[in-house]
């Protein structure tokens, strides 16, 4: 699934973009992400895991990388979560989500975490890696998907 064209539109008429990091392996490649989204003249705030869990991005990561240099701001979860636990995360990063043009959502854990919010625009960039996921996404399982909710 390819809503990238969509998620284009969207950034075209942004001013302010928020960054759901995901995993460590991939924050090197999410450099690139950054530089993409700031090619359409937006802000950008990221956010890594409050602590470490599993193989998420915290911010410590995302300083080693260097990545967090490239955020107007680096926020955190502020917890020890999966995903994002939305009734347990500071007000700053609560405003940040409620207030941002796009909200770019990095992999299944936060997709989990947060389909059933109302935080919209919203671009989910993930990998379908079981089937109920894909089927609620509406992809195949192990499809690479850029699916965007407005």
């Amino acid at each position: 699934m390819n809503e990238v064209p969509k998620m284009r539109r969207i950034l075209e008429d942004a001013e302010e973009v928020v960054l759901l990091l995901d995993n460590c392996g991939e924050v090197v490649f999410d450099k690139l992400l950054v530089g993409e989204l700031r090619s359409f003249g937006v802000g950008v705030t990221g956010v890594a895991k409050g602590k470490a869990i599993l193989t998420d991005v915290t911010e410590g990561d995302a300083h080693e990388v260097g990545i967090d240099k490239m955020f107007d701001e680096m926020l955190t979860t502020g917890s020890f979560a999966i995903g994002i636990d939305l009734s347990r995360m500071g007000d700053r990063l609560r405003s940040k989500l409620e207030t941002a043009d796009l909200v770019v959502s990095k992999g299944m854990a936060n997709f989990e975490s947060l389909s059933d919010s109302d935080l919209r625009p919203i671009a989910y960039l993930l990998r379908a890696k079981c089937n109920p996921v894909a089927e609620a996404i509406g992809a195949r399982k192990g499809d690479n998907v850029v699916k965007v909710y407005e």
